[in-house]
């Protein structure tokens, strides 16, 4: 049975459609690490490269090549992943895939298709090592906020809306679709999500160093490494501080 891995959201991810128009041509672009069909007349191939470059670099990984297919009709986007409107591109792992929808553009592929591609890497590289609370925001350090582009509007994190939420345990910060629901004191529950997920990276990032983390704590258990290594006994408690020292 396939089943998706993982996703790229409305709100964060969408910063800017602007009038970009969306038209497919005909155009396959192929490099080392994607087969990209479907590709949009704007996207050319040193800008797939370009990208694949950085993430690759960042997660120190080369990637084992994988399909990508843009999909022009939203109606067949969304029977693909049956998540509801706000997906704008999923990825399967085991099938080494991703689908990017109709609502990825100009102004936000970079951002886009770099967290997908760091959820690639995240499987072919850790396989089940990076616990899932971690791996969503560190897509996000990866791509969005750590390697991003000028054509890409990269989002940052709002952290006084933040600190006015109703703070979720970090053991939450999972698939969006599958932990988070409406109500709950949270006005908005999946940009919570991914700011929430995004200033945790951006914590462990200023704390222990990510690479240092990836590196080092998967031969101990990132828990362990966090208490013995990075003096981080409670996470929860520390993002918390986090938060409140960072809101404006």
């Amino acid at each position: 049975m396939n089943s998706i891995f993982s996703i790229f959201i409305t709100g964060l991810a969408a910063m800017c459609f602007a009038s970009d128009s969306w038209a497919l041509s005909s155009t396959s672009i192929e490099t080392n690490a994607v087969k990209l069909t479907n590709a949009p007349s704007w996207l050319t191939e040193n800008r797939v490269e370009r990208v694949t470059a950085k993430l690759q670099d960042t997660l120190e990984w080369d990637i084992r090549k994988i399909s990508v297919t843009f999909v022009a009709s939203q109606t067949e986007f969304d029977a693909h992943h049956k998540l509801g409107p706000g997906v704008l591109a999923f990825t399967r792992k085991r099938e080494k895939t991703i689908e990017l929808g109709p609502r990825v553009i100009n102004d936000n592929f970079d951002a886009v298709f770099g967290h997908e591609l760091a959820h690639i890497i995240i499987g072919q590289k850790y396989t089940t090592d990076i616990p899932e609370w971690l791996e969503e925001g560190l897509c996000n350090w990866a791509a969005a906020w750590r390697t991003g582009s000028a054509k890409s509007k990269n989002p940052t994190i709002d952290y006084s809306w933040l600190s006015k939420q109703t703070y979720r345990p970090v053991a939450g910060l999972v698939h969006p679709f599958r932990t988070l629901s409406a109500g709950n004191e949270i006005s908005d529950p999946v940009k919570y999500h991914y700011m929430a997920s995004t200033a945790l990276a951006e914590m462990l990032d200023k704390q222990c160093g990510m690479h240092q983390l990836l590196q080092l704590a998967l031969k101990k258990g990132v828990t362990k490494y966090l208490s013995q290594f990075c003096e981080i006994s409670d996470i929860d408690q520390s993002l918390k501080k986090w938060i409140a020292k960072k809101k404006p």
